[in-house]
């Protein structure tokens, strides 16, 4: 009865509605499942750039520090702290009365060879070209001596290394041949041989050596006075390793001398055995000091009062020199080994045979040397006999303006007397090397200065940026890439431009990180009062593409080594279909190119929220 009167009221109604309608919304639901939150991005066709952003700083283009070339008294300063100059402008001034007097002289001598060669009207005389060809002549003649020398150091080469040869043959023989027989006798005959072949190897070392010191003027200092200056030019360093073999050489010499000028008719073998090793310690180092004469006659020039013929003598005379220390060495090789025989010892034999060995390499190296020597001689007398002949054929060659190459040598020469005079004059002074301004200055009028001492410091108007680009960046950049920049000095707002123009290629690392400092150039900015020392924010732009494909980096996703997009299929549910992609360059802002697998207007997903 009561359910009756329910189901008669308006309220029943109601309820069931509310419920049959909540009902019907779950289940709608439990078939529809939520719509995931995402976010994406549209497949936009524009230009894509590439860029390196970092701070550097304004630096001086140049900065110079300048000095007197010569010693003297200061007579005039032009500028002072704080100046611009002008490249060519004159900053101070020395005292050069001496050298305006020679500039004075040099240039009426040049006036007299312009008037001497304004006289003269006719060729060449018969004694000028006799004396040309007496030079062609006598080059002939050095080239078929050169040429000799050659072939006679090839025979003493063979000779040397045959020996050497020899003695390691012989050593290898003695090796095998080891025996338990009695041979004092032979041991004091062989050990007298060897006496005699040290002190034979003694004198040859002093002869050695008394011929390289007239070279090097070690202890005759006044040996080669004539030529000192000449020495080693081409190489100076080799000079002086020669004077430091000298000492060695000389050294092992007389420690071997000494122990020598003992030996009696009853030296002790002992004494004679040591005597022998001291003689090849002298003798090595003889010869590495001969091999540094030989690279220091190598490395000299004839000039000055050192004439090719002295040169070539003083060649001469040390690899003969050098032949007879390298005779020395394999006598001592050879009496040792004798000694060595005649002890008939397993170990004497085997020591005798290394040092045969030994010795051979080094005669062939010194055979090597010798004829790279030789021919090197060889070919600059070839040199020397075409530039001879040249000259000779262009002597006798019909009258022509060369018919007067004499003269006209003698005014360059002296148009070279009056630059060389002008040059000391301009010593004199200190010119601004280029543009700039003055940023220190060292010395007052009236003062004594030397010669190369830093007085004035100029620093130049043209500015640029130096900035230190990290590894992972470096690769992008390249020179003649724009860039540009701000300045705290000026702030966010002014822009400036420039252009890289010079990477290190060289690394520094800074608190464990690789960076490459690079320069950028700053474009002309009249109106900017940039100074050194600020600071610059620069955004090099290292890449551009026009009209490609761009989405955001975060939209590419990679699987099984491939990339891929979610392209968005239905905006309602969010579904999306997987599209493989091809990538091309990395640009600003988190974009990146896509090169194939898409099209404009098409919707990427870039986020979904799990």
């Amino acid at each position: 009865m009561i359910l009756k009167n329910l189901i008669r009221t308006k309220w029943f109604w109601i309820l069931a509605i509310v419920a049959v309608g909540g009902i019907g919304i779950v289940a709608a639901k439990m078939k529809n499942p939520p719509v995931p939150e995402f976010s994406t991005a549209t497949v936009k066709k524009t230009t894509l750039t590439q860029s390196v952003e970092e701070a550097g700083t304004v630096v001086a283009d140049l900065e110079l520090t300048l000095s007197f070339e010569i010693s003297g008294k200061v007579i005039e300063i032009g500028k002072k702290v704080g100046d611009a100059v002008q490249k060519g402008a004159i900053i101070a001034r020395l005292n050069a009365q001496k050298e305006y007097a020679r500039l004075s002289q040099a240039v009426a001598s040049l006036q007299s060879a312009k008037a001497a060669l304004e006289l003269k009207m006719v060729g060449a005389t018969k004694e000028k070209i006799n004396e040309s060809q007496a030079a062609v002549t006598q080059a002939e003649a050095g080239l078929a001596q050169a040429e000799a020398d050659l072939e006679k150091t090839k025979i003493t080469n063979q000779t040397s290394t045959a020996s050497a040869q020899k003695a390691v043959e012989t050593a290898y023989n003695n090796l095998q041949l080891v025996n338990n027989s009695d041979v004092s006798q032979l041991t004091a005959d062989a050990h007298d041989d060897l006496k005699n072949i040290v002190k034979s190897a003694a004198s040859t070392l002093s002869e050695a050596l008394t011929e390289s010191d007239n070279i090097l003027g070690v202890d005759n200092i006044h040996g080669n006075d004539s030529f000192e200056n000449a020495l080693a030019q081409k190489n100076l360093s080799s000079l002086n390793t020669a004077r430091q073999s000298y000492e060695i050489a000389k050294k092992e010499k007389n420690t071997l001398a000494a122990l020598v000028q003992t030996f009696g008719a009853q030296t002790a073998p002992g004494d004679i055995d040591q005597a022998a090793t001291l003689g090849k310690q002298a003798v090595a180092a003889m010869q590495t000091h001969l091999f540094d004469v030989q690279t220091v006659l190598a490395n000299t020039s004839p000039v000055n009062n050192l004439t090719q013929t002295n040169l070539e003598a003083m060649q001469s005379n040390i690899n003969t020199v050098f032949s007879a220390v390298n005779t020395a060495q394999t006598n001592i090789t050879n009496g040792t080994q004798a000694v060595a025989t005649a002890q008939n010892t397993l170990t004497a034999k085997q020591i005798a045979y290394d040092d045969a060995v030994q010795n051979l390499e080094q005669a062939k190296k010194q055979a090597q040397t010798n004829i790279l020597t030789a021919e090197s001689l060889v070919n600059i007398k070839k040199a020397a006999l075409e530039q001879t002949k040249a000259a000779h054929e262009s002597l006798i060659a019909p009258p022509r303006d060369i018919d007067l190459a004499s003269l006209k040598a003698e005014v360059a020469r002296q148009n070279a007397v009056v630059a060389d005079a002008q040059a000391d004059v301009n010593k004199t002074m200190i010119v601004a090397p280029a543009e700039g301004q003055i940023r220190d200055i060292d010395m007052k009028i009236g003062e004594i200065v030397t010669a190369n001492t830093g007085v004035v410091r100029l620093i130049s108007s043209s500015l640029m940026i130096e900035v230190d680009i990290s590894e992972s960046d470096i690769t992008k950049v390249s020179v003649n890439n724009p860039a540009t920049f701000s300045l705290d000095a000026f702030g966010d707002e002014r822009v400036f431009s420039g252009t890289v123009f010079f990477i290190e290629p060289a690394e520094k690392e800074v608190s464990g990180v690789i960076y490459y400092t690079t320069k950028i150039s700053i474009d002309t900015a009249a109106d900017a009062d940039i100074r050194p020392g600020m600071t610059a924010n620069l955004a090099i732009l290292t890449d551009k593409k026009e009209d490609v494909f761009v989405i955001p980096q975060r939209a590419i996703l990679e699987k099984d080594g491939k990339k891929y997009v979610r392209a968005l299929t239905d905006q309602k549910t969010g579904a999306y279909t997987e599209i493989e992609v091809t990538t091309g360059l990395r640009g600003d802002e988190g974009q990146i190119e896509i090169m194939s697998g898409l099209s404009e207007g098409q919707e990427v997903i870039t986020f979904i929220k799990e």
